[in-house]
């Protein structure tokens, strides 16, 4: 009984001198970090609305958490903004860089290029009434013709007053009253292009009169060229190639996902993210697919985010292996192979 006694206590003696030994030993212990992860695009670009009439455009860069491309274009308030889009371009459900994926419609920008170019037009008429230079040949018809604009005008003038008082009333519709009054205008144009007539071959124009002309037909060119390149910006093209998205129903109205290179986020607990490092290998594993995908370690956030309850950091990973079969958002498991560390740390990180 005794000698059994001896045996065993020489028994625990050797497995704690053992136990010991290995954990005060050089000998290091192949160690990785298990995280859940996420799939998501390389590169993204986005056509996005405000609520306060803006309209953006972003390509977003994943892994390096930068914007490339920012565009923003605000919106008169009261303005009519539609959007149309390319049908043979999203039915394909994939773009090419430089596509046109549609065009946004402002009714306050064709408003105000419609007016500029019935300036336009009125300004050369009237300055090739000024450069005719004719004389008392047609004075008698240019006075017939201002005084009959100007009964058309008095006419039509009273006819809208007595509109707007009906509209008051709101006995008639918004849109009867604006043709009325846009008949208006169109009259007094007609009244100006005679005044400026029967100026010209009454008195002839002077060339200060010309040179004022010429001005301010190149003012209203310029106006009209400046409302033409807003209407370009308004015309959506992707610079990326990628899967096309469309919503109707949120703020994002377009999303175009590079498909030809993905990243993969991962939360990291904050005590573990000591172990993380750039270029480390990552496994991915995806449910579904027989074959496992690799990345490589490419970003760690220096800020800490709170996911349920625990302090993480967001590690960022580039796939590196064929992931054509990938769809961005798909959930992964992901194993990043750390240094090793000693058998005393491994112990710690198992319990």
């Amino acid at each position: 009984m005794k000698k059994k006694k001896v045996k065993s206590f020489s028994i625990v003696v050797i497995a704690i001198m053992i136990i010991v030994v290995i954990l005060v030993s050089p000998f290091k212990v192949p160690f990785s970090v298990k995280v859940p992860g996420k799939v998501i695009p390389h590169y993204e670009w986005l056509v996005t609305k405000s609520q306060d009439n803006q309209l953006f455009t972003l390509q977003r860069d994943h892994l390096k958490e930068i914007v490339k491309q920012y565009t923003s274009t605000q919106f008169d308030r009261g303005d009519i903004i539609s959007f149309k889009l390319n049908r043979s371009i999203s039915s394909k459900g994939f773009v090419n860089s430089g596509d046109t994926i549609g065009v946004v419609y402002s009714s306050e920008l064709e408003h105000m290029l419609s007016q500029l170019e019935g300036e336009l037009s009125v300004t050369k008429a009237t300055l090739k009434l000024y450069e005719a230079g004719e004389k008392e040949s047609i004075i008698t018809e240019a006075q017939r013709k201002l005084a009959h604009e100007r009964e058309r005008v008095s006419e039509q003038r009273s006819i809208v007053n007595r509109l707007q008082e009906l509209r008051e009333q709101n006995l008639i519709s918004k849109e009867e009253f604006e043709i009325a009054n846009n008949k208006l205008e169109l009259y007094n144009i007609k009244v100006e292009i005679a005044e400026a007539r029967l100026q010209t071959v009454t008195t002839g124009a002077k060339k200060e009169l010309i040179n004022a002309q010429l001005a301010r037909i190149k003012a209203v060119e310029n106006e009209i060229l400046k409302i033409h390149k807003r209407m370009e910006q308004l015309i959506l093209i992707t610079p990326i190639g990628g899967v096309i998205q469309c919503f109707f129903n949120s703020d994002t109205l377009i999303s175009v996902q590079d498909t030809s290179s993905y990243v993969v986020i991962m939360p990291v607990k904050w005590e573990d993210h000591y172990f993380i490092e750039q270029n480390q290998e990552v496994l991915i594993k995806v449910q579904g697919m027989s074959n496992n995908l690799y990345g490589i370690v490419s970003k760690m956030d220096n800020i800490v985010q709170v996911i349920k309850n625990r302090q993480m950091i967001i590690v960022t990973a580039v796939i590196s292996s064929s992931s054509q079969n990938l769809i961005s958002g798909t959930f992964t498991n992901c194993s990043i192979k750390c240094e090793p560390v000693s058998v005393m740390e491994y112990l710690k990180r198992i319990f």
